[in-house]
């Protein structure tokens, strides 16, 4: 059973609006830990669900933000970076939508993974 990690030990956040989003980012996770055998608690003010998990050698935390947009996002940023200190690279991804004529009758939609990284 590997060592249950600490807040200290995340140095990468992924963050994304539940749905489609998250499910694309947990289909990289490696190893995925269980909540209930955590042993850090959430800063004060941080209302973020997450995941933790390993992708490769990397302990990452993924935040679920409660909705898209801009404020969504930069709430559920700050409240990563008080829970999780070391984090260092932050990811946001979304999911876009791409709509492509084939000669001029048919429209095909293809869902594409896009993201802003942030260095902190």
């Amino acid at each position: 059973m590997p060592t249950i990690p600490g807040t200290d030990d995340f140095h990468i956040a992924v963050s994304c609006a539940p749905g489609i989003e998250s499910e694309a980012v947990e289909g990289l996770f490696d190893q995925e830990f269980q909540s209930g055998n955590l042993l850090w608690q959430k800063a004060d003010g941080d209302q973020n669900s997450y995941t933790i998990s390993v992708i490769g050698r990397h302990k990452v935390v993924l935040a679920y933000m409660p909705s898209i947009g801009k404020v969504n996002a930069a709430r559920t940023a700050s409240s990563i970076s008080a829970t999780f200190l070391m984090v260092r690279l932050a990811l946001v991804t979304r999911v876009c939508g791409v709509f492509l004529d084939v000669d001029r009758q048919q429209i095909l939609q293809e869902r594409t993974q896009s993201g802003t990284a942030l260095f902190l």
